[in-house]
Parts: C-alpha cells; structure tokens; sequence
C-alpha cells in the first residue's frame, strides 16, 4: 500500500484485514518471487522503451498467481517462462498497463514450473508527451520508490514446502549495531539495515521492513523468504559489504551509510 501524496491533515484509513488461523500443522508455504530490474534507464521521449528481468528458479514450483507493478511510464508487461529444455511459454500478458488500474491475476489453475527454468519478465515504458500521465518526458527515467520514477517488478506467489526450523544464534545487542546502515545493490537500487533493541530489520523498496535472525555472527537469514545475508569485513576489521542470497540468485551490496546506533529501548 503507497501514500504518495499528504494533505498536511490527519488523514482515516479504513483497510482491514481478514485472517483465518490453520486448524491443523501447516505443511506448505505460499512464498513471493520477486523479478525486478533495478538498473534500467528510459531515455527522455522515449514511446517503447523496453527492459526485460530474469529469475532462474532453484526448485520446482506451482504459480498461485501473478502481480505486475510498474509506475504511470509503464505501458505493458509480459511473463514468460523458458524451461530447461528450452521451450518458451507466456504465462501473463497485460497488453495495456495502467497504474491506477492495476490488479492481481489469480490463477483459475496452479501452473507447475521445474527446477532450472528461468521466469522472463519483459515491459515497455512510454516517455513520451504521448502519454498524458508523464509527469516529465524530458528527464531521463530511472528506478526508484516514488511515482515520479518508476519500477520494473513482476511479483509471482508460489506453493512451496514449508522450511525447517533454523537454530538462532545468540548476538550481543551491541555487535548489531555493526551491520546498521545503507547498502546499495546497484544505480537506484539501495535497502537498510537498522536495528531496534536485540532485533535486526532489513527495509527494501518494495519488500517491506522484515526482520533478519542471525545464524552465525556474520550470517542472517530471512524466515518469510528463503534468504540468506552474508556480511563482510575490510581490513579494518568494519562491515563493508554484504552477500545476498535469494532463491538461486545473488547480489552483492557495498555499505554506503553507517548509520546511528539504534536506541535499545527497556
């Protein structure tokens, strides 16, 4: 949910929520796989700028369904799936993107993919005066939070199995405070680190705030997704970059901000 835009007044929302609590263990999970270009750049004028991301799947997988997300500069989006042995298939096409109009596509059927697969998504992006929702078609467009930007994302929910239980490893409140900051993944593409009394929270446009347990004193990992966050140190002994492990792919993220110590709170 965006609030892009204040009024300088208290505002009501009236979202709610429905939760319906499992009578019995539950033995799968339904996990977000998030493809997203993150580097892109729209030249200013542009009316068919395209830009493609790509996600190569670790384990076999059953769609539930599919979530495009763009900014008001997008203008369609294709999902497609190649196999291992080479077949292409379109799982999604939104020929006509709008960003007040979008919407999730829920599968009638759930659509099986193997292990290997790479998940394509591809989308164009009109830049031009053509556009009547362009807030500028002389700046050159790149990634970013705001609407003013714009996001190459295709979110797709998965069945999977649930995950074993991990041990948690025991970290002095204080050693924490060496990971807080702000690490950048590429151009535009930048997530924090923060900390709030004994627990470490890692915020990224389009993700969320979610919480990371550690495992070793550098190693982290994420219990919503399968994720694993790696951080290393200079010779000076201080943090200055971070492995990230998602599925079956990886980034690696410099430190840019340090950040102030957290309050620990009582």
């Amino acid at each position: 949910m965006h609030y892009s835009k204040t009024t300088g007044k208290p505002e009501t929302d009236r979202t709610s929520i429905a939760m319906v609590f499992a009578k019995e263990p539950v033995t799968k999970m339904v996990e977000t796989m998030t493809v997203v270009n993150s580097s892109f750049a729209i030249p200013p004028g542009a009316e068919n700028h395209e830009a493609t991301a790509c996600f190569m799947l670790s384990r076999d997988v059953q769609m539930v369904n599919y979530f495009p997300h763009m900014h008001v500069r997008g203008k369609d989006m294709k999902y497609e799936v190649v196999r291992p042995d080479g077949s292409r298939e379109t799982l999604l096409g939104v020929d006509r993107y709008h960003f007040n109009w979008q919407t999730l596509y829920v599968l009638k059927d759930i659509v099986t993919i193997p292990k290997g697969s790479r998940f394509v998504v591809t989308a164009h992006f009109d830049n031009s005066t053509k556009n009547k929702l362009n807030p500028d078609p002389t700046k050159t467009v790149r990634f970013g939070e705001p609407t003013y930007d714009e996001m190459l994302v295709g979110y797709a929910d998965y069945i999977r199995e649930r995950p074993k239980e991990r041990v948690f490893a025991k970290l002095d409140p204080k050693l924490l405070d060496n990971y807080v900051g702000e690490y950048q993944v590429g151009p535009g593409m930048a997530f924090a680190i923060t900390r709030e009394g004994d627990k470490l929270f890692v915020s990224a446009p389009g993700f969320g705030k979610n919480e990371a347990f550690p495992e070793s004193e550098t190693v982290f990992f994420m219990q919503i997704a399968d994720a694993r966050l790696t951080f290393s140190k200079n010779d000076k002994g201080e943090i200055s970059e971070l492995l990230i492990e998602a599925a079956s792919q990886k980034f690696r993220a410099k430190k840019i901000v340090k950040a102030p110590p957290a309050e620990t709170g009582k």
